[in-house]
């Protein structure tokens, strides 16, 4: 059973949601949170700050098609950007997400960060 924990702030005001993982996340997780955040009313930007957070079962494979549903989804979101942080493990995870979406044309930018506040000023930027 996964012990991870989402935790959503939204700033319509800068149409941007922050999301924070904590804990043990699994890729059901990951995959649960993406469709419930396409689900409901979304902002452009997004911030999933992974700090906190440490992977039980992510793998090349896994990663792979998490990127493809995304992408799928992200045509809802094209003018979006999506900011991920991460330390340690969960860093070297966001920059193989980034390297898939990239390889694989993902059509919104993304860009992963070590602090939330380097992440925060990319996603402002106009």
């Amino acid at each position: 059973m996964s012990e991870a924990k989402f935790t959503k702030q939204v700033d319509e005001g800068r149409d941007l949601t922050v999301v924070t993982v904590t804990g043990q996340v699994c890729m059901a997780d990951l995959f649960r949170e993406l469709r419930a955040f396409y689900d409901g009313p979304f902002t452009s930007k997004v911030l999933c700050d992974f700090s906190g957070a440490k992977a039980s079962d992510v793998t090349v494979d896994s990663l792979r098609r998490f990127v493809t549903e995304a992408k799928v989804l992200a045509q809802r979101r094209l003018s979006g950007r999506t900011a991920l942080v991460g330390q340690g493990a969960a860093y070297g995870m966001a920059r193989m997400y980034e390297a898939l979406s990239t390889i694989t044309a993902h059509p919104i930018p993304l860009a992963v960060f070590r602090t939330t506040a380097e992440a925060l000023s990319w996603l402002l930027q106009e």
